[in-house]
């Protein structure tokens, strides 16, 4: 079975931002959620029918802040 890489912008709101201007750390995990929730939506997978992806762990190493502006959440399956 083949899964193809979903691709989601997504605005940075201001509430997403911290005191220095920079994206939440928590915040970026939401928006890690929102590409898996698209990544569902781009294979036609229905939560809560036979196949689920589930997220197990996750562990990031920022490289970099997220500034203001878009995002772009690219998803896929490995």
């Amino acid at each position: 079975m083949f899964f193809s890489e979903s691709r989601l912008m997504l605005p940075v709101r201001p509430n997403d931002l911290d005191a220095l201007g920079h994206v939440n750390n928590a915040v970026a995990l939401e928006y890690l959620e929102a590409g898996r929730w698209d990544w569902l939506d781009h294979q036609g997978l229905v939560p809560g029918d036979r196949l689920i992806a589930v997220v197990a762990r996750i562990e990031i190493d920022y490289r970099a802040e997220i500034p203001r502006g878009r995002v772009e959440i690219r998803t896929a399956l490995e």
